[in-house]
């Protein structure tokens, strides 16, 4: 291996590491220790470095991909791309008549609340103002906004009153926005009060549909928010390979392709 990079080289290491990253999915820090032949403080003073610099994410034992970044939602736009589009429809045609639904915030959930079935009649529940006034173009949805300081990174309600809302609702599906999701680790968010939301959507729910984009699998974020066993449902595209697949299969999700 000595013959392949310069251990001594730090950039040389964490290119391999980068690497190691993107082919395996994490790295893991005595593989990495024997794989170079350095200490394991060495290691973790890399990974340390690399996770300052968005490279990665550190988690105990080693690292994994880092997250997608998310931009303020305001500065997003409302153009969605077409894997986004096919994906809104595919969770879309998953409601059906007479369910309580709760509506997470993010740009995945306002598409799916663009794809409705016109005449569907239904309660959803939402804590996005801007998903609100798209449901309120439906004439049999009665629409719920949920009540709350609003947090201006993600345009949605938060805070313990809209959590006390949400645990005195009993709701059928919850719609979740997915920031990250791991086999192991499960689904996490990159904000403290926006995961308690989502927790406790989920917790309220009897079913829940995660939609997923292919570059948020593998990643975790600080916050978590459920065990993958409280999914019921994954749509996703069908880039996503067998592989990466198997580990929600296992955990008896049902998965969706668009």
């Amino acid at each position: 291996m000595s013959d392949a990079f310069n251990v001594e080289l730090p950039d040389a290491r964490r290119q391999v590491i980068l690497e190691t990253l993107s082919r395996d999915g994490r790295v893991l820090t005595g593989e990495l220790k024997t794989l170079f032949g350095i200490s394991e403080d060495t290691i973790r003073r890399d990974l340390r470095e690399m996770a300052k610099a968005g490279l990665l994410t550190r988690v105990h034992g080693g690292a994994l991909p880092v997250a997608p970044v998310r931009n303020r939602f305001a500065d997003q736009g409302f153009h969605s791309p077409t894997s986004q589009i096919e994906l809104a429809k595919t969770a879309a045609g998953l409601l059906e008549n007479n369910q309580v639904i709760f509506f997470d915030g993010g740009t995945t959930t306002l598409e799916i609340s663009k794809h409705l079935t016109p005449a569907i009649k239904a309660t959803a529940i939402t804590i996005s103002p801007q998903i609100a006034i798209v449901l309120s173009s439906y004439y049999n949805l009665e629409v719920v906004l949920l009540g709350g300081r609003m947090n201006a990174q993600s345009l949605t309600t938060e805070g313990a009153a809209v959590i006390k809302q949400i645990q005195e609702i009993r709701a059928d599906i919850c719609l979740l926005g997915v920031c990250s999701i791991h086999p192991k680790i499960g689904l996490t968010a990159l904000d403290y009060e926006e995961c308690q939301i989502k927790k406790s959507m989920v917790q309220a729910s009897v079913d829940t549909i995660a939609v997923v984009t292919a570059d948020k699998f593998g990643t975790v974020v600080p916050y978590t928010v459920c065990a993958l066993e409280e999914i019921s449902h994954l749509v996703t595209e069908h880039g996503v390979s067998e592989d990466q697949l198997l580990p929600y299969r296992q955990a008896e999700i049902e998965i969706i392709l668009t």
